[in-house]
């Protein structure tokens, strides 16, 4: 059950719904008034356990020390929601000093040495692996193809934010006819701009192989948040608070978000730009080389699959 919805709920409440195996069923409570009895009434009726409430919202003092009283006397757990527009939750960590709770600024995985340079080490290696075995001979196909079904050249590049925001070249086979909007307009569904050659491409995320020269270069990693428009980039971060969290590793040429469906542009822009923000932000905050591992490995499945969500 939510109480006092907004847009950090919507995140959540979205999740939940999508993913029936967290066990959660959603009840709707329509009354903004908060009626001790009815609020009780409504929990044992529909067997309410759990209570989101976002950390900023519309209740005064009082009525928000009553809500987590009756919660507390009916046993019903109460879950808080920081806001999606706030980016503290995201760079601090919870300490004590003997009984005393403090917040000390978050030092992330990637940034001891050690796990940067296992991850760079794997990075140079699977790239010059791929390379040298895939892209050899994969490149000139894919460059006839390109220029035998429409004009233009065979590489679209673009300019992208990367590691703490540093602006690079990033490189992917062209999937578009030649278009004057291509840096300042998304991909849509059905987007007219695309070519049945770049359909194929983008199906099998094909068009992305170019980006291990950006790899080697240092520019890119293989697994990372991904680089998005600059113009993207510069609409989002004013919105979502913990969105420059991105940039505190390298841009992958795939990532935690990627493999959980979070791509292109399906249903609620804003909502899935959230999400997909979210996801980033957890693969900051947790980065492991097994997870790494894991994210190429589910990659690998949907290239040969095809991705659903890819546009």
């Amino acid at each position: 059950m939510f109480l006092d919805e907004n847009s950090s709920t919507e995140v959540l409440k979205n999740i939940l719904k999508e993913r029936k195996d967290y066990g959660y069923k959603i009840f709707e409570y329509n009354n903004s008034e908060i009626k001790p009895n009815e609020l009780i009434e409504f929990w044992k009726a529909n067997g309410i356990h759990t209570l989101f409430i976002p950390t900023e919202n519309s209740y005064d003092e009082n009525t928000e020390k009553e809500i987590f009283r009756l919660a507390e006397a009916n046993k019903v757990h109460i879950s808080l929601i920081p806001s999606i527009t706030q980016s503290d939750f995201f760079l601090y960590d919870m300490g004590y000093i003997q009984t005393q709770p403090v917040l000390n600024q978050a030092k992330y995985p990637l940034d001891y040495y050690s796990n940067f340079l296992l991850k760079r080490t794997f990075d140079v290696v699977f790239s010059a692996f791929v390379l040298v075995g895939i892209c050899s001979w994969l490149f000139p196909i894919i460059a006839i193809l390109i220029k035998s079904t429409s004009k233009g050249p065979v590489f679209f590049i673009q300019k992208r934010y990367g590691f703490h925001e540093e602006v690079f070249d990033c490189i992917k086979f062209r999937t578009m006819i030649v278009n004057d909007e291509s840096s300042t307009r998304t991909t849509s569904e059905n987007d007219s701009r695309i070519t049945g050659f770049g359909k194929f491409l983008r199906k099998t995320s094909l068009d992305e192989m170019p980006q291990f020269l950006n790899v080697l270069k240092g520019e890119m990693s293989i697994v990372g948040p991904r680089p998005h428009m600059l113009a993207v980039d510069n609409y989002y971060k004013p919105k979502i608070g913990r969105y420059s969290l991105r940039s505190m590793v390298s841009p992958g040429i795939t990532g935690l978000a990627q493999v959980n469906g979070l791509r292109g542009d399906a249903g609620d822009v804003e909502v899935e730009m959230n999400k997909r923000v979210l996801a980033d932000a957890f693969y900051v905050r947790n980065w492991s080389f097994v997870l790494d591992l894991v994210i190429i490995l589910k990659t690998i499945f949907l290239v040969v699959g095809g991705d659903k969500n890819a546009k």
